[in-house]
């Protein structure tokens, strides 16, 4: 089963450590956990991953906090697991790459001319919806952490995170991460917006 201890230990076997047999376990100041969420935080700030995107039908608040708001009508709270604000909302969940332009945030609401509304959002999937590519590159960037935490070899972790990551000069994306970003932009066919709705163009037409 890949879950996020199985993650560790084959970062450990990396670099010759003892398996640890929990999430809880301590290495050097640090807990496993803590060490296995700092990385694969870092890793998926590193590119526009597809695989942490989701599609969420919003909830619309009702009560005072869903009364008119700004000349909006309606709001919707945000989902309680996602990362961040929406990277797109749409009205039709059949279309989910063809956005909706009459809303706002405010505070942690959307705010909204129309209902039902859905949304594309970051998400922290777990690692058995990683790519391979990206699960090799997150298994050498622990790796490099465990090698200094439980091995106190820096120059096994410099290794390490240059196979992880590329050399300084790739800024974090190259190596294997640069692999997985790369696998992505090939299994990613171009997506077009539907004719009509582009707002640049409909400005421009009137």
């Amino acid at each position: 089963m890949l879950d996020p201890i199985t993650i560790v230990q084959r970062a450990a076997m990396r670099i010759g450590e003892e398996l640890p047999s929990s999430m809880a376990d301590v290495v050097g100041e640090d807990s496993i956990e803590l060490v296995f969420n700092d990385v694969v935080d870092f890793c998926l700030d590193l590119h526009p991953w597809d695989f942490t995107r989701e599609l969420r039908s919003l909830s619309r608040l009702a009560g005072p906090e869903g009364g008119r708001v700004l000349g909006y009508p309606f709001a919707y709270q945000l989902p309680t697991d996602v990362i961040g604000e929406p990277l797109r909302v749409v009205q039709d969940h059949s279309e989910p790459d063809v956005p909706y332009f009459r809303w706002t945030m405010h505070g942690p609401y959307i705010l909204a001319a129309d209902e039902p509304l859905y949304a594309v959002f970051n998400v922290r999937p777990p690692p058995i919806r990683w790519p391979g590519a990206f699960r090799n590159a997150v298994v050498l960037a622990i790796a490099a952490e465990l090698a200094l935490s439980m091995a106190s070899n820096e120059s096994l972790r410099a290794d390490l995170r240059r196979d992880a990551y590329g050399p300084p000069s790739d800024d974090f994306r190259g190596g294997a991460i640069g692999v997985a970003i790369r696998n992505q932009a090939f299994r990613t066919p171009a997506k077009k917006m539907s004719p009509g709705l582009d707002p640049f163009s409909s400005a421009w037409r009137g």
